[in-house]
């Protein structure tokens, strides 16, 4: 079976949104299916990939180096956007993949869509309709509750339009996935009422990669970023619990690996805590760096819904989580008692502990769900 997969968050990109569709296509793939990418990114070892150049992001790094050049041509931008309502920054890269798709001849079974960002959908309802194949449309985020862009809950107009948006895009869907059933009711307000949909969550896979620390201290990893990941999550109040628990503990040492805005590294270099910021580290690198830690910092806002990613990648490294925040995501857990907040798992935490943390979804799991779903929406 031959799906397209259209996909903005991919690796070489380092970001944690290009983890799950990077997992899922090595694993759909070891299961016999033919997957055609199509991402902004140059995917060298891809044996079958289409690239289209022209994402929000590679705009912006191509006139980084003139930033008064820059700030005019992201503000137009952003003004032209919204004056025309499109969704998000992303939408003239879809519209670039649609007519990639279409000149390149390819003829799939089915196409396939990850947000975000959401105007890939809207391009993955353009080519449904236009090669009349079937479209399943995966959604790791909302789209209007709790909605990441703020322009949603400032904007009653934007709001109104882009639902009318979802619901015109959604028409032509053949199947919904989504990771937690918060995310999937969202979005079957605007779908069709007898849509196909299925919830796969977050799944990982182990790494075999070594990576040394410190033998001498207490290291504890995060990993992924703060605010640029998540506007609701500031890096302050895990520095401040930290540092005052260093005060009890001198041998912790923390390691953060991920983006950080130019505020982030300010307050890392100011902090009186030994902290190591490692920059942004491949995916493999990453879960090397959290088996050999001591401790994983896990920090969501607390109005979390779904299971978080990264809880699932933790689970694999077998180490104590330590967690900030908090979210309806805990009460998913069947075994909450592994988890430790971090005030008290920092002072309480053993050099090399290990734990038995509950088992979590596998790629290939994950990718034998998918299959089932695309038999049946084909049927």
């Amino acid at each position: 079976m031959h799906y397209l997969f259209l996909v903005r968050h991919y690796p070489p990109e380092i970001s944690g949104g290009a983890r799950r569709p990077f997992l899922l296509v090595r694993a759909l793939r070891r299961i016999g299916y033919k997957i055609t990418l199509v991402t902004p990114f140059n995917v060298e070892d891809d044996p079958d990939h289409i690239c289209v150049i022209g994402s929000a992001s590679n705009a912006i790094s191509d006139i980084s180096s003139n930033k008064s050049t820059f700030n005019i041509f992201s503000n137009f931008k952003n003004v032209m956007r919204i004056w025309f309502l499109w969704p998000d920054a992303d939408i003239l890269w879809a519209k670039r993949v649609e007519r990639a798709v279409i000149k390149s001849g390819i003829t799939p079974d089915g196409i396939f869509t990850t947000s975000p960002s959401e105007s890939i959908h809207i391009v993955g309802s353009r080519l449904a309709k236009r090669l009349n194949v079937h479209w399943v449309a995966e959604f790791r985020d909302t789209w209007f509750h709790n909605p990441h862009r703020k322009i949603l809950e400032r904007s009653m107009l934007r709001r109104f339009v882009e639902r009318l948006i979802a619901r015109r895009a959604l028409k032509y869907v053949s199947g919904l996935t989504a990771v937690s059933r918060y995310v999937m009711n969202d979005i079957l307000t605007f779908a069709p009422v007898s849509v196909p949909h299925k919830i796969i969550g977050h799944f990982s896979e182990e790494q075999k990669e070594k990576y040394i620390l410190p033998s001498t201290d207490v290291n504890i990893v995060h990993s992924g970023g703060f605010t640029l990941s998540d506007r609701r999550r500031h890096l302050f109040p895990l520095l401040n619990i930290f540092e005052k628990t260093s005060l009890i503990r001198p041998k912790l040492h923390l390691h953060i690996a991920g983006r950080l805005t130019k505020d982030e590294k300010s307050l890392i270099d100011n902090s009186s805590a030994k902290i190591t910021y490692h920059g942004q580290i491949s995916l493999t690198k990453s879960q090397a760096m959290q088996s050999a830690a001591d401790g994983l910092v896990l920090y969501t806002p607390e109005e979390s819904h779904a299971l978080p990613g990264k809880y699932v990648e933790y689970c694999l490294a077998r180490r104590p989580i330590l967690y900030l925040g908090g979210g309806d995501w805990m009460n998913l857990l069947e075994n909450p008692e592994n988890l430790r907040s971090l005030r008290k798992g920092l002072i309480e935490l053993k050099k090399g502990e290990y734990v038995q943390n509950e088992s979590c979804l596998s790629a290939d799991k994950a990718a034998e769900l998918l299959n089932i779903f695309f038999k049946k929406i084909q049927k």
